[in-house]
């Protein structure tokens, strides 16, 4: 325990661990209820016109997309990154950089990089497209904002109602609930 220990704190090792221990600090954070799990996750809607390569978006834009960094959480990537980025850089320096040179260690941590970020990417393709359809689904009711409804059920309260919105086809029935008055049947409400 203690060689694991002394390894994990060497100055090769030490901005993978660092990363590590962010990471798991977040997670225990997120845990005990102390941040929300949006917290460190953002949109990133980002141009890079200078560097095109063709096809729908700069060069950038191709980057997060292979990388699913539209779809899956920055959140899940990092951590899944910061793990195998962790292991892969103690286990590396362990075998190949037992006299602990920094010039051995900058070539294990540049390839460790590399491959935790194509191992990160392979863990995560099977599991991006659930991300992508709780999007679309996001996408889907913010359109409905704004929208008018009428009450379907008896009455719409507090704890119990449905309205139905009108469209082509059958109309769209959703649960509601109003705070304050209660809404009578056949009421047109703006969602």
């Amino acid at each position: 325990m203690t060689e694991f220990l002394t390894d994990v704190v060497q100055p090769v090792n030490l901005p993978a661990t660092i990363l590590f221990g962010l990471v798991m600090l977040y997670w225990l954070m997120v845990i005990f209820g102390t941040v929300g799990l949006e917290m460190f996750d953002f949109d990133m809607d980002l141009d890079a016109d200078g560097v095109d390569i063709g096809g729908g978006g700069g060069f950038l834009h191709g980057l997060l997309q292979f990388f699913h960094l539209g779809e899956v959480p920055v959140t899940i990537f990092g951590s899944i990154f910061a793990v195998l980025y962790w292991a892969g850089t103690i286990l590396g320096n362990h075998y190949f950089n037992s006299e602990w040179s920094i010039a051995v260690g900058v070539l294990v941590f540049l390839s460790c990089f590399v491959a935790s970020l194509l191992a990160t990417k392979l863990i995560i393709m099977p599991v991006a497209p659930m991300f992508r359809k709780s999007s679309e689904v996001d996408e889907d009711f913010k359109r409905l904002v704004g929208q008018l409804a009428v009450v379907s059920t008896g009455e719409v309260t507090d704890a119990f109602g449905e309205v139905a919105i009108q469209q082509d086809g059958p109309p769209l029935v959703l649960n509601a609930r109003c705070h304050g008055a209660r809404l009578p049947k056949g009421e047109v409400v703006e969602l």
